[in-house]
């Protein structure tokens, strides 16, 4: 179950693509995060991020800065 996979603390949102190469947005119990490619654990390059399909699901940890809600530690399920 899906449940058992997300630790505590971490919250799972969908992917929402953008028109950068560079960042998505996560989509999270109504709120929206934007998720830079450096925040990513998994992915290290444009070309790997731009391969992530729009609306898969990922795990991540919210973070606030003076721009808004972004997404740290994420990781793609």
């Amino acid at each position: 179950m899906l449940g058992n996979q997300i630790e505590e603390g971490l919250k799972i949102g969908n992917i929402i693509k953008s028109n950068s190469d560079s960042f998505v947005f996560i989509e999270s119990d109504n709120e929206r995060y934007f998720a830079h490619i450096s925040n990513f654990a998994d992915i290290k390059s444009v070309y790997e991020l731009k391969k992530v399909a729009n609306g898969r699901l990922a795990s991540f940890e919210e973070g606030q800065n003076v721009k808004g809600l972004f997404a740290k530690n994420i990781k793609l399920l």
